[in-house]
């Protein structure tokens, strides 16, 4: 942490907030990083407690964690889910593959396309 701002980063530096319960007089170093997000036109604000990492390396990771965050709220949208059963990788995949098996059924057999094929009969 602590280098020079450069691209969309606008602020790299380390700051004190207190601690919380009953170590609340003790305060915890925390790394606050600033980025500019051209798409909205704002100012983001983000605090970590890893002070190893480069200033990018923060960014890019909460970038990526909002995609997820919002693959997720758009998966519980369209499925009408409420909540995930597994929390592992695998287990995330294999509901997320059963929801797409589920959505397919269902259009198939909303769909107005009759099943099979026609049988043609001759005409005179």
């Amino acid at each position: 942490m602590l280098g020079e701002p450069k691209g969309n980063i606008l602020a790299d530096e380390m700051i004190r907030l207190p601690g919380s319960g009953k170590s609340r007089r003790d305060m915890r170093l925390l790394g606050r990083v600033v980025v500019w997000d051209a798409v909205g036109q704002r100012e983001i604000v983000r605090r970590t407690n890893n002070l190893k990492l480069p200033a990018s390396t923060i960014a890019a990771i909460y970038k990526q964690r909002w995609r997820i965050e919002l693959f997720f709220k758009a998966l519980k949208q369209n499925f009408r889910i409420k909540t995930f059963v597994g929390t592992m990788a695998d287990a995330v995949r294999i509901q997320i593959s059963n929801m797409g098996r589920e959505r397919i059924l269902t259009l198939e057999r909303h769909s107005s396309v009759p099943d099979g094929p026609q049988r043609m009969e001759p005409t005179e």
